[in-house]
């Protein structure tokens, strides 16, 4: 039931996605469309398991004992960018944390950035993916805890986070 539920649900974001581009491919004025996911889907099957751990791809049903590497896996998906006015191949294959994603999105618009998106341009270089039980860093080692020597940009990040968020005000200044 769970892939039959599963397989119905790609075939309708699949028809939706094609009606779109098919859609968009009449329109002169330039667009970019931007599909992506921030997990897998859960695949749970009736005896507890999941189709997941039935491949090893996990090792337990139970999310709050995933290793970080699982944890990891079980994050990534793929996206796909569909522009009508870049080439082909303008965008390369590359794994981008959901954290970075609009800012790179931003950027390749050529958008000026607010501060926030300045900010976190900044911290890219340290980081590819946060979030608690999992630190990736750039060249995508996982840690269950923040390394040492990524304390402080840690710390900074979560009181910007916090900013925007509350407004508290202890960063960006922004008066709402």
């Amino acid at each position: 039931e769970i892939l039959n539920a599963l397989a119905d649900g790609i075939n309708g974001a699949d028809i939706a996605l094609g009606e779109l581009i098919n859609y968009l491919k009449n329109e002169s004025e330039p667009y970019m469309a931007v599909f992506f996911g921030d997990h897998l889907p859960n695949l749970s099957t009736s005896d507890g398991n999941s189709i997941y751990t039935s491949l090893g791809v996990s090792s337990t049903n139970t999310t709050s004992e995933w290793k970080s590497d699982e944890l990891y896996k079980m994050l990534q998906t793929d996206y796909v960018i569909w522009t009508n006015y870049e080439e082909e191949k303008a965008y390369p294959d590359s794994t981008v944390g959901a954290t970075f994603f609009g800012l790179n999105i931003l950027k390749r618009l050529g958008f000026n950035l607010t501060d926030y998106y300045i900010y976190l341009d900044s911290v890219e270089e340290n980081l590819l993916f946060y979030r608690d039980r999992l630190f990736v860093d750039k060249d995508e080692e996982c840690y269950s805890t923040v390394p040492d020597e990524e304390i402080d940009v840690m710390n900074n990040y979560k009181t910007a986070v916090r900013d925007i968020i509350y407004s508290d005000n202890e960063v960006f200044n922004i008066n709402r």
